[in-house]
């Protein structure tokens, strides 16, 4: 029985007599099936909730990516990145980019990072910035996050 015949049966139990259900009761819980799975997904959620004061305290800017090594002392295969953004100057990452894009691709791009972590320290490397991307859920294959339009470096994400 999977959880929702499971919802529905435990649903027609307890509103046997109620106004609001058919002889059965079948109306009513299907009508309220998802209630009791949402509200935990809810609460969940709510759990992880930040304030709105809490997100403005990460610097999301954009910046430019300007050279690009390999960095074979990384643990992981990573490249270092020295990022420009504008008025903040250039930045440095170590980002593990190497199974989606070559250095070629990524010099001249535009990336999104948080700028205002503490600085740390990767094998011989400093990295400054945390630069975004998503995980597709292949192994190990980042896509880079940036503006869809060329933008002025270090512009703030709102």
């Amino acid at each position: 029985m999977n959880w929702t015949t499971r919802l529905l049966a435990s649903e027609q139990r307890h509103l046997v007599g109620s106004r609001d259900t058919d002889p059965s009761g079948t109306q009513y819980a299907r009508q309220h099936a998802g209630r009791s799975e949402s509200k935990s997904v809810e609460n969940e959620h709510e759990a992880s909730w930040v304030g709105i004061d809490q997100f403005l305290t990460i610097e999301i800017r954009v910046g430019r990516v300007v050279r690009v090594e390999v960095f074979p002392k990384a643990r992981s295969p990573a490249y270092k990145l020295w990022i420009d953004f504008g008025d903040l100057g250039i930045r440095t990452s170590s980002a593990q980019l190497t199974k989606l894009y070559m250095p070629e691709e990524l010099r001249g791009r535009q990336v999104m990072a948080v700028v205002n972590l503490p600085p740390r320290q990767v094998a011989d490397f400093m990295s400054e910035v945390l630069v975004l991307g998503v995980p597709t859920g292949e192994d190990g294959v980042v896509v880079l996050v940036g503006p869809d339009r060329d933008v002025p470096a270090g512009l703030r994400l709102l």
